[in-house]
């Protein structure tokens, strides 16, 4: 079916939290000029949702390196996996979606567990995964070019004439990290240089793509750990989306969304961005806009419209979690279709919680050590002036020692202080000297003992 170029943006907000308008905000910047732009678009006829019914032969590359760790393989990944298997959407079974797997590490551990015309029922793969075991798997690698070359050799043709040959075909990449062979791996497999196992994820990657095969890739773990690879990983994929262990879930729908849609169809990435800002603040925040892609051809975007309480980046947004929806419409033939897709802002208050420390001076001194943990933000951060010692000699009384750190980011730039409060007694139960009168202190012993402690 032959797909016009004509496409039509819709954007709308949706907040978990409130967000403030955005012409009670331009009304404050000098720059209200450059925001004012669009008009309501309008098409006729309605648009519908498209929502295909989904029957693909994936096959999911696995990432099971020593870094995934057997408790995020038990409580979090493979339960993910088989909630992957049993969505409705995917309709596991004979005359639905058939799903393999391939597990990798290093060289040796990586491998074909099942193919994906092995098992056409949903019970044996379910069976499949929780029969899994990552000792057994796991491994002191990640080789993601052997785990995508393997793929491209499951998949030898052009889909779908793979499998079954009026089927889709389908690559989810799951991985931790980047790609990693060790030195003391054979290199049979490896004539790709410097950053070799990269490369060779890269070729594989391009090859699978040049057959038409989607390739949905999905970063976990860390969040200073993907952005090594993240932009790699982009690369090899139709689909790209990330997130963390706990939050697997959240992005399941849009797993199986990015599965279903067929390389010569259209689709985006869902995006999700942070933002920090001072306890009580809005947030100014930039977010990358998702485009809709097409494989086999690129619309054109031909109008952009802002929904009353949304604009560009560069809004300012409460604290909490905002979720953007752009629709984007386009001719299908004799249809109008719309691809919706989600951009997730998630705004956090930047705090550094006070600590208390109290010391006692030992009778006839006039300073006591006081010792304590250096404080850090929540957030991204870097000390503004030289960190203070987490330790000194102090006088009877309180104190405050103070740590600044400077949060910027590319809409956000702000300071915020770490205070630790010092409270240093006189020692209890002996004279204590008054060096600026010269006598002994009149509360001699009366001096009260914190409750608990013992006289020095």
């Amino acid at each position: 079916m032959k797909m016009f170029s004509l496409l039509i943006v819709l954007t709308f907000c949706i907040h978990g939290s409130s967000a403030r308008g955005l012409y009670d905000e331009l009304e404050e910047l000098e720059e209200f000029d450059q925001y004012v732009r669009g008009i309501p678009a309008t098409a006729t006829p309605q648009p519908e949702e498209f929502v295909p019914d989904c029957i693909k032969d994936i096959l999911i590359l696995w990432d099971n390196s020593y870094s995934i760790g057997i408790g995020a393989f038990t409580d979090k990944i493979r339960p993910f996996i088989r909630k992957l298997i049993k969505s409705p959407r995917l309709n596991v079974g004979e005359g639905g979606t058939n799903i393999g797997v391939v597990s990798f590490s290093t060289q040796a551990q990586t491998r074909l567990l099942w193919d994906v015309s092995d098992h056409p029922n949903e019970d044996d793969i379910l069976a499949q995964v929780d029969a899994m075991n990552y000792t057994l798997l796991k491994g002191d690698g990640t080789r993601t070019g052997i785990a995508l070359k393997t793929a491209n050799e499951l998949f030898s043709d052009k889909s779908p004439y793979n499998y079954r040959p009026t089927i889709g075909d389908v690559v989810v990449l799951f991985t931790d990290g980047e790609p990693i062979r060790r030195l003391r791996e054979p290199d049979n497999e490896d004539s790709f240089g410097f950053r070799s196992e990269t490369k060779m994820a890269t070729h594989y990657a391009v090859e699978l793509k040049k057959k038409n095969i989607t390739v949905v890739g999905l970063a976990a773990g860390r969040e200073g750990t993907i952005d090594k690879f993240y932009d790699d990983l982009t690369d090899w994929s139709n689909f790209v989306f990330k997130t963390e262990f706990t939050d697997l879930d959240s992005i399941l729908d849009k797993i199986v969304n990015a599965s279903c849609t067929s390389a010569g169809e259209c689709g985006c990435d869902e995006l999700n961005t942070k933002a920090y800002t001072k306890k009580g603040r809005d947030a100014i925040v930039e977010w990358l806009q998702p485009t809709l892609t097409c494989t086999t051809r690129q619309p054109a975007i031909l109008e952009t419209t802002i929904s009353h309480n949304c604009s560009k980046p560069g809004q300012r947004l409460t604290e909490g979690l905002h979720e953007i929806i752009y629709s984007f419409t386009y001719q299908d033939g004799a249809k109008l279709r719309t691809r919706r897709c989600n951009v997730s802002i998630d705004v956090l208050a930047c705090e550094c919680p006070t600590q208390t420390v109290n010391g006692v001076i030992r009778p006839s001194r006039t300073q006591g050590l006081a010792s304590w943990k250096i404080p850090e933000p929540t957030c991204p951060a870097e000390p503004k002036r030289p960190v203070p010692e987490p330790a000194g000699l102090f006088t009877e009384g309180d104190h405050t020692v103070q740590y600044v750190y400077t949060h910027t980011s590319a809409s956000n730039t702000f300071d915020i202080t770490c205070d630790v409060n010092i409270n240093m007694e006189g020692g209890c139960g002996s004279p204590m000297l008054d060096f600026t009168q010269g006598v002994v202190d009149p509360r001699d012993g009366h001096l009260k003992c914190p409750r608990g402690s013992r006289s020095p």
